[in-house]
């Protein structure tokens, strides 16, 4: 079905529209070596790049801020059974524009494979349509931008999509991403979006499956409580002071029984998600490969995404090895909000703790770490997590990055994903990447094949 070595290569409509579906194949093909192109069907304004970097790239538009929608043509009669109905992009430049369509005429042209790269519960234009069906934190707020899954009407509305999709394009696959549960809200909105699911639908799950949600409400809430209120000195003080080793760590989950309940509560929640979705596609054609998009191992088990779970409902999977934007930029970011909370607080004690709980290296300060983010052995350390954790039940697709970047360490990531010997590599993503760090990641894949 797809047993050769996958090079694949995301890519947002903006891109396609405005360079020309042509034009993007054959920079992918021709410098990049890329067999598989994956792109996005409906989106979100992205956090990168900076709201003042511009596309190296495009001819048309410099810079474009995505507000969200389908950037292809739904097909009304998928989703008669569905109360959440597609909405399509406000975007003026691609509301006419079915970029779906644009790109798999060209790849096919050209013998490439697509997979439709798919939004599963973060489309910003469907969820402000339907509210009601939102996360809700240990607060009781509703969290912007986040439908639930518990909640039948929003997985009936993803597997209404995803039939769409294959049904109507030429598409070798589904590519699934954006299901687990936030991590924070980011860039100045705080950390209780990162503390959910507790709507009626999660609630009634956990009746169902024998766990006092109220009990683990308390809990949660005492760790919540302890990051608005400024409590994190303390905690930092305590692990660096008497708390020292790996057994004090796993104690907590020994002392707060409801913290690993909760935590499995919200994989079991996302595996069966996934597993409903996984069903869908194969029921249609089971030669369509479903791949997952991932967080990476050290950090998915928190957000819901158990490796070891979801291994048996997807084919293949990608996995985020970023090591200077989701190793360095994202986590800056993180540290600079609790710095916000508490200006006292102590970024090096902060950044070291870090390190040692999920046995990263990198810089001592926030600027280094934004300017240079996490070693590069976070893609290899990460790739043998994904590769030990899946054990050859699915296909393993270590994501790299290539934008914001020198062509040199593109090329080192590359390298250390070859180190672990995997099944392919995706680049991400297209737009944002210099045409030299395009044919950089070309040039090892070719090297390495």
């Amino acid at each position: 079905m797809f047993k050769s070595f996958n090079v694949g290569m995301q890519v947002h409509p903006h891109d396609i529209k405005f360079e020309g579906a042509d034009t993007v194949i054959d920079n992918m093909q021709r410098l990049g070596a890329v067999t598989t192109v994956y792109p996005i069907c409906n989106y979100y304004e992205e956090r990168q790049p900076p709201r003042n970097a511009e596309f190296p790239h495009n001819p048309i538009r410099k810079v474009y801020h995505t507000r969200g929608g389908l950037y292809f043509d739904p097909h009304l009669e998928y989703y008669t059974k569905s109360l959440l109905k597609p909405q399509r992009t406000p975007d003026l430049d691609l509301q006419d524009f079915d970029a779906l369509s644009a790109i798999t005429d060209s790849a096919k042209e050209n013998g490439m494979r697509v997979l439709a790269w798919i939004l599963s519960l973060t489309d910003s234009i469907l969820a402000y349509r339907y509210r009601k069906y939102s996360m809700v934190d240990i607060y009781g707020k509703k969290v912007s931008g986040w439908l639930c899954p518990s909640y039948p009407e929003v997985r009936r509305y993803v597997l209404s999509l995803i039939e769409d999709i294959v049904s109507s394009y030429s598409v070798d696959g589904i590519f699934f991403d954006r299901f687990r549960f936030p991590e924070w809200a980011g860039y100045g909105k705080g950390f209780d979006p990162a503390f959910t699911c507790f709507c009626k639908e999660c609630s009634k799950r956990a009746k169902r499956d024998g766990i006092d949600l109220s009990k683990t409400r308390k809990a949660m809430k005492r760790i919540a409580d302890s990051v608005k209120e400024n409590r994190i000195p303390q905690i930092i003080s305590k692990f660096h002071n008497y708390r020292k080793g790996s057994l004090d760590l796993a104690k907590i989950f020994v002392d707060l029984p409801e913290l690993g309940e909760w935590i499995n509560h919200r994989q079991d929640i996302i595996t069966d998600f996934v597993s409903e979705a996984y069903k869908s596609i194969k029921d249609i054609n089971p030669k369509l490969e479903f791949s997952l998009d991932l967080w990476p191992p050290s950090y998915s088990w928190l957000l819901g995404q158990n490796y070891q779970k979801l291994r048996k409902y997807c084919d293949s999977l990608k996995f985020f090895s970023y090591h200077k934007l989701g190793g360095g930029e994202d986590v800056k970011a993180m540290f600079q909000e609790l710095k916000n909370l508490n200006p006292n607080l102590e970024i090096s004690s902060l950044l070291n703790l870090f390190y040692r709980f999920f046995g990263f290296s990198g810089p001592n300060d926030l600027d280094g770490l934004g300017e240079k983010g996490l070693t590069v052995d976070f893609v290899l350390e990460e790739t043998l997590k994904a590769l030990d954790e899946t054990k050859e039940e699915a296909r393993v697709y270590p994501g790299v990055q290539i934008w914001d970047v020198t062509p040199q360490e593109v090329k080192e990531a590359v390298r250390k994903c070859f180190e672990g010997h995997v099944d392919g590599i995706i680049a991400f993503c297209y737009g944002w990447a210099r045409l030299e760090n395009i044919k950089a990641f070309g040039d090892v894949i070719r090297e390495f094949k």
